[in-house]
């Protein structure tokens, strides 16, 4: 699951996947396993798994904006 949400992050804009994947983070879900689970999710999705960190970087702002308005 936790893949799939760095996936969802990557390729969509909901403030629940920043939501659900602190969740699945916070109860011990090793990022590590996980990350490894999304790159080759990623690949054979046709999308480049070292995009991840500036698609994600390219949303705060609007993550940020959002947040109270999707999430409260």
């Amino acid at each position: 699951m936790t893949a799939e949400k760095l996936r969802c992050i990557i390729q969509r804009f909901q403030c629940r996947d920043l939501l659900d994947l602190d969740l699945l983070l916070e109860n011990g879900v090793d990022l590590i396993d996980a990350a490894a689970l999304f790159a080759r999710k990623a690949v054979h999705k046709g999308i480049d798994p070292q995009t991840f960190e500036a698609a994600f970087e390219g949303k705060l702002v609007r993550y940020r904006k959002a947040w109270n308005t999707e999430l409260l």
